[in-house]
């Protein structure tokens, strides 16, 4: 029973040893990521509907990079702007529209220096309410993925 409750500890602390916390990259080969809102474009949220609203209707919508390989990025970070190392990479994306939270997955093989846009927006019809696409700054026009979510 001491050695099952040692094993316990011993793989208590050293799942405790990870920090999960995101550090961003530097350097030359380092690929920037900018997350754009689109969410608001066209819509006046200056009116108030009669009666009660929900808390946090009238608030402007929030887009951002949660965590990027599994790894959280820092409580009070810029989660609209984030470096990495080049490679393939798995972001989780949130979108919430005052109240409407969601979260997204995109996992994409990033080119070293390169600097992308992620444009999140709303999806016209369908199941999902929120829509990310993946673009390279240097080419505007093409879409190099699109995830809804």
């Amino acid at each position: 029973m001491r050695k099952l409750i040692v094993m316990l500890g011993v793989m208590l602390l050293s799942a405790c040893a990870s920090t999960g916390v995101f550090n961003a990259a530097s350097g030359d080969d380092a690929v920037t990521l900018r997350v754009v809102n689109q969410l608001d474009k066209g819509e006046e949220k200056t009116e108030s509907a009669p009666g009660w609203q929900m808390p946090g209707m009238n608030q402007m919508a929030k887009v951002g990079v949660l965590t990027v390989d599994g790894d959280q990025l820092e409580v009070g970070a810029d989660n609209t702007k984030v470096s990495i190392e080049p490679g393939k990479h798995s972001l989780k994306l949130f979108a919430d529209d005052g109240g409407m939270l969601r979260f997204g997955k995109l996992k994409y093989d990033f080119a070293a220096g390169a600097s992308y846009d992620i444009v999140i927006g709303t999806v016209e019809g369908g199941t999902e309410d929120y829509r990310a696409k993946l673009i390279d700054t240097a080419n505007p026009d093409q879409v190099l993925k699109e995830v809804a979510f």
